[in-house]
């Protein structure tokens, strides 16, 4: 899938009132074949399609962005199976969190549903580029919107920049991103990867422990 255009750009409405766009890429440089999974508690669920993972590709960063904000809308999950549909937002004790992770390239965006001359160094060959700019602009454009509108409708994000190195435009990106620069990190290797996630892990268990 590619990004929604137009007035609804930036929301979670459902799909039956506004599509996202369908994407038209080229087989050299095609969607991974890995599949979203609707919310769930089954935790084997989760390990399986973690561990069924594979590497493809190239970094549409703000659709990461977007999707989770469609994962946790009551609007858009329509689309998922009723046990998997996000409840509504502002119900009393009920806190939704997303936690976005990128290697911080942001170098794909589209035009059409075709890969844009928007894109950048690592989106694959420019003969896969349609002659045209992102209608919606940038993939770090794009992201910052969508992760103001999960803020605005109460979300609290927190941010992981994996092997960023010294990026320091995905830096910002992510830490802008963040719900405060502490929700922002940063990690390089497995080992300080999964420091990282056990430190979210324990800022989201405390926040349901004192809320």
């Amino acid at each position: 899938m590619t990004e929604r255009t137009g007035d609804e750009a930036y929301t979670d409405v459902a799909t039956d009132d506004e599509p996202v766009g369908y994407g038209y890429l080229s087989t050299a440089n095609p969607c991974p074949t890995n599949q979203i999974v609707p919310l769930t508690s089954d935790k084997d669920t989760l390990h399986d399609a973690v561990d069924d993972l594979v590497i493809g590709g190239s970094t549409a960063a703000h659709l990461g962005a977007a999707w989770g904000f469609y994962m946790l809308s009551p609007d858009f999950g329509s689309i998922f199976p009723a046990s998997s549909r996000p409840a509504t937002f502002g119900r009393p004790k009920l806190h939704k969190f997303v936690v976005f992770m990128t290697d911080g390239d942001f170098n794909s965006s589209f035009c059409q549903s075709v890969l844009s001359r928007t894109s950048t160094a690592g989106s694959g060959s420019t003969v896969d580029q349609i002659n045209c700019n992102s209608e919606n602009g940038t993939s770090f454009v794009q992201a910052a919107e969508y992760c103001t509108a999960m803020k605005d409708a109460g979300i609290t994000i927190y941010t992981v920049g994996f092997e960023v190195g010294n990026l320091q435009a995905a830096r910002n990106a992510l830490t802008a991103c963040a719900t405060s620069p502490q929700n922002a990190y940063f990690a390089s290797g497995s080992a300080e990867l999964v420091s990282v996630f056990q430190q979210i892990g324990r800022a989201i268990n405390e926040v349901r422990l004192v809320k």
